[in-house]
């Protein structure tokens, strides 16, 4: 685990993670990408314990619903599959899906994502076309991804783990996800007593 803040240093050691340095506070800003992050993980572990990992798996801490099946699920494919990145994903049904998203221009014209006119749009749900949405329960990717000369999590030979649509799955942004995040805790708590 890697962060910037004494106290959630001691709060995960406290709950079993490995905490072995804290983050430089430039890499804690909320404009900062994860690929930085991650390479700095990586020069720590290679100078400072002399080890190189052949891959890693980056848990998003915004995305708790995720299960260790999911992240041992991740693994397989990934050493299974000999690919660059596993990226755990849920179907983009109805409304999620980006052929039924709109966009309007700076002259006020509305269209759909693709510039097509909206008489162009798949009226049933079920006609849309198959896409997928990053849930961030889990990546899994080869460290070579983070040196290339664009990075990234992805590299060229991307494999996509496809979770249930009936999955908890809530990526905590706002306030709003928060509550909604920890209301269906407490429903999935509720139903286990």
């Amino acid at each position: 685990m890697t962060t910037d803040s004494e106290e959630i240093r001691e709060i995960a050691i406290a709950y079993g993670a490995q905490v072995p340095f804290l983050r430089n506070s430039a890499l804690a800003t909320d404009s900062m990408g994860i690929e930085p992050v991650l390479i700095d993980v990586l020069e720590h572990l290679k100078y400072k314990e002399s080890y190189s990992p052949k891959c890693l798996a980056l848990l998003m801490p915004t995305s708790p619903f995720r299960e260790v099946r999911d992240i041992n699920m991740a693994l397989k494919i990934f050493t299974r599959d000999q690919v660059s990145s596993v990226v755990s994903v849920t179907p983009a049904i109805a409304n999620n899906n980006p052929h039924w998203m709109l966009k309007e221009s700076n002259s006020g014209d509305v269209t759909l994502f693709n510039n097509k006119r909206l008489s162009e749009i798949k009226n049933r749900r079920q006609d849309l076309p198959e896409v997928f949405i990053r849930n961030d329960f889990v990546y899994v990717l080869d460290p070579k991804n983070l040196y290339k000369e664009h990075p990234g999590l992805y590299g060229d030979n991307i494999k996509l783990m496809k979770t249930s649509e009936g999955r908890l799955d809530v990526d905590i942004n706002s306030q709003l996800d928060w509550d909604v995040a920890e209301f269906l805790f407490k429903k999935v708590v509720d139903k286990c007593t």
